[in-house]
């Protein structure tokens, strides 16, 4: 089995992606965002028996990113936290502070050129 994967695919694939993951017992182990310019780049990892697998998109700002949390519920914190920090949106999001689980006085912490 392979250590490790990645693949870039396209938002609307994401879902059919996750899917094909849980079915195979992987696991969600972390969402990651950066700002590259004037996109997000979105890195999403899993794992099984310590293989690991990335699955990354990259979206504009006013994007809606569906949400995982219809695969794996506990992805409503990861969410939430990239939110926050970028001011992306989730769309179907299960459990949605609306940008206000961690910093809701500096929101979005980590968005380049916020004012």
């Amino acid at each position: 089995m392979e250590k490790f994967s990645y693949k870039i695919i396209n938002l609307q694939d994401l879902l059919t992606q996750v899917k094909e993951l849980r079915e195979k017992k992987y696991r969600l182990v972390s969402i990651s965002c950066t700002q590259v310019e004037e996109k997000f780049e979105l890195l999403y990892t899993f794992d099984l028996n310590l293989s690991l697998k990335h699955l990354k998109i990259i979206v504009a700002k006013d994007t809606p990113i569906p949400s995982l949390t219809c695969i794996y519920e506990g992805a409503f914190l990861l969410e939430n936290e990239i939110q926050d920090q970028f001011g992306l949106s989730f769309a179907k999001l299960n459990i949605d502070y609306k940008g206000q689980l961690f910093y809701p006085e500096k929101n979005p912490l980590f968005l380049k050129n916020n004012k």
